[in-house]
């Protein structure tokens, strides 16, 4: 029941609370970073957890194997863009190359590293029994980051991030690696920014990188 609890607040009532009240989108990097932190320091705490997840070793080769999918993946959404979008075809490095440049930056540190903390290392290490199979967990782990892309109050988001999620989801199971994952998260979250898809999800990084650069 306090493992159920812990979820409930941590995937739900957290997330509600930044979609629904106005103005708290503006704190979304802030609630990010405390709520990874807070999942890093329970972690820490906690001796059955297995800390190799933390380690950068062995990141390398499992982030080459995930490179052919992540280029396929830049041509179809490319070609999605080009085709239903194409206004915003390539906008930000053709049109605001310091914008974009700041982003592909502050991204993976600012929210990339903290939602795998968050929505995958510390979902599988305390939720994941909760599942009756990896599959399901699988699926709730991609539902709940979609679902909590709604902040963004666009279907594109929600739809992009489930596929990213189940994406994840899977290379976490598979690798055990924090660092892989995130590197994998940063990949196809430059990707969305770069091909002209960042428009869905402004807010967070974008805001941060306007207001470092002047934008």
């Amino acid at each position: 029941m306090k493992r159920w609890t812990e979820f409930l607040i941590l995937y739900f009532a957290i997330p509600a609370t930044c979609i629904f009240i106005p103005r708290m989108h503006v704190f979304l990097i802030p609630v990010l970073v405390v709520m990874s932190v807070f999942c890093f320091i329970r972690l820490r705490r906690d001796p059955t957890f297995y800390r190799k997840v933390l380690r950068f070793s062995g990141t390398v080769p499992a982030v080459a194997r995930l490179l052919p999918a992540a280029a396929l993946a830049f041509a179809v959404l490319a070609a999605c863009v080009w085709l239903f979008h194409r206004e915003t075809f390539f906008l930000l490095p053709q049109k605001h190359p310091g914008l974009w440049i700041a982003i592909l930056v502050l991204y993976p540190v600012l929210s990339v590293v903290p939602q795998e903390m968050i929505y995958r290392v510390y979902f599988f290490h305390r939720f994941e029994r909760l599942f009756s199979s990896a599959a399901l967990a699988n699926f709730i782990c991609a539902a709940i980051f979609g679902l909590h892309h709604w902040i963004f109050h666009n279907w594109v988001a929600v739809a992009l991030t489930l596929v990213g999620g189940w994406k994840f989801a899977a290379t976490y199971r598979h690798t055990r690696s924090l660092w892989a994952v995130s590197i994998e998260h940063a990949i196809y979250g430059g990707i969305l920014f770069t091909v002209g898809l960042g428009q869905f999800f402004y807010t967070g990084t974008w805001r941060v990188a306007e207001k470092l650069i002047g934008h």
